[in-house]
């Protein structure tokens, strides 16, 4: 796919699009780590592996901010051959993670469900640190495999990303679908037909007065259509994608419109950004702790102690942490309270954060619609940084730093023009000068 096929509409709806997944990819998953691993409000079984989910959907929210790069830079990659690899391999490693955590929350909702007289002896705590060991470890070898020639990454203009050549080996491109696609696919299938057909089969047995572990038991049925519903997500944003590489994999000439294969590939990422939505619109109990968290944490920058309003003065005093726990309960785990805590906190900056983002956000509207100064951003970006091939880059002359040496105005001025007022032009080209030699 061409660059020239972006259009400045493009460049905007995909920006925006990507921009969204990113916010709600990285703080509705915080919001559901802290949730899932603090406290008591919400109690479920198998919590670490809905907590290994989300911290593979944060890591790969995190992970587009090259594929926001290229989108604004119509299609093109800016980070050099480096960089490309090892976007590749985060790429790789984070969503192979995400869908080995899908397929380990499935089997062990299948034990809750069907198999409830062996789940203590076979999801010990022991086994369950395996269990997520091999979640993030079994990936590494298929992600690494292309860095070290087992097919090879390349950026990809129509998914604003680098990723494996389908075409370049056939045998990783066979091995990355029955391991990554179709078993972990036959797994999880597998798991929700026989839960479901347990959970219909019993439906109507159910006593109108319940003891305390019949009442364990609707619960854990609840959240596991909960995480049934995400399973679902997870098929309905991947297949189209899953379908057009498969096509161009069988029939070399197939292509189709860029808007559509950009568009695909932001359906892909939008299932590490689903979740919390999903949570909160099916489950009642993630419902109202997300509730309790949002209103402690807008009370909480009102707070008197808060130590930035406090008297407009920093006060060496401590929050109160037992509205920051948000009613979920005190943990027996000393670490995992201090950590809960502490992801509030990252909550609570991030908001604040959100807020002074709109005072950053002008150079990223000029690159992403004025042509002239796109092009004047990237060649400042490429001589600043080094990842420019040309001889006046003082980084790359000659592996040293040349302080004297002017890089060439000419390009950097973007297609500008020459200003007519002389001052003006001076103070770029001495803004230019300054940049190079930093």
């Amino acid at each position: 796919m061409e660059n020239n096929s972006w259009t400045t509409a493009t460049v905007v709806v995909a920006a925006i699009l990507v921009c969204t997944v990113i916010f709600i990819g990285i703080l509705g998953n915080l919001v559901v780590l802290l949730v899932t691993i603090k406290g008591n409000r919400v109690r479920t079984k198998g919590r670490a592996f809905i907590a290994s989910l989300t911290i593979a959907d944060t890591l790969a929210s995190t992970n587009l901010i090259f594929m926001l790069t290229s989108a604004v830079s119509y299609g093109k990659w800016v980070f050099g051959g480096t960089f490309c690899q090892l976007n590749g391999f985060l790429t790789s490693q984070f969503v192979a993670s995400s869908t080995y955590s899908l397929q380990a929350i499935s089997v062990n909702r299948y034990f809750i469900v069907v198999k409830e007289n062996l789940y203590g002896s076979v999801f010990t705590a022991r086994n369950q640190l395996l269990t997520i060991a091999l979640i993030w470890c079994i990936p590494i070898p298929l992600a690494i495999g292309p860095v070290l020639g087992w097919s090879h990454f390349e950026f990809q203009p129509g998914k604003c990303l680098c990723l494996y050549d389908f075409r370049s080996s056939i045998s990783y491109s066979m091995a990355v679908v029955l391991v990554t696609v179709l078993l972990p696919l036959l797994v999880m299938s597998l798991c929700y037909f026989l839960i479901f057909k347990r959970v219909t089969h019993h439906s109507n047995q159910v006593d109108t007065v319940m003891n305390n572990a019949q009442t364990l038991n609707i619960r854990e049925v609840k959240i596991t259509k909960t995480l049934f519903v995400i399973f679902a997500a997870y098929v309905v944003c991947f297949a189209p994608a899953a379908i057009v590489n498969l096509l161009k994999i069988v029939i070399p000439t197939f292509k189709i419109p860029l808007w559509i294969d950009i568009l695909f590939t932001i359906l892909v990422f939008f299932n590490h950004a689903n979740n919390p939505i999903i949570y909160g619109a099916l489950n009642r109990q993630y419902r109202k702790a997300f509730k309790d968290i949002f209103r402690n944490s807008v009370r909480l920058s009102y707070s008197g102690n808060d130590p930035v309003l406090a008297g407009n003065r920093v006060l060496p005093q401590v929050v109160d942490t037992k509205r920051l726990e948000v009613g979920l309960g005190t943990s027996r785990d000393a670490g995992v309270d201090r950590l809960a805590k502490l992801t509030t906190l990252w909550i609570d900056i991030l908001f604040t954060i959100l807020v002074f983002s709109n005072h950053a956000n002008n150079p990223i509207i000029y690159g992403a619609l004025n042509e002239q100064y796109r092009k004047a951003f990237m060649d400042i970006f490429r001589n600043s940084v080094g990842f420019g091939d040309s001889a006046n880059d003082p980084v790359l002359a000659g592996n040293r730093v040349l302080p004297r040496q002017v890089v060439n105005t000419t390009r950097q001025e973007g297609g500008l023009g020459t200003s007519r007022d002389t001052g003006v032009d001076r103070l770029a080209k001495s803004t230019t000068r300054r940049s190079t030699i930093v």
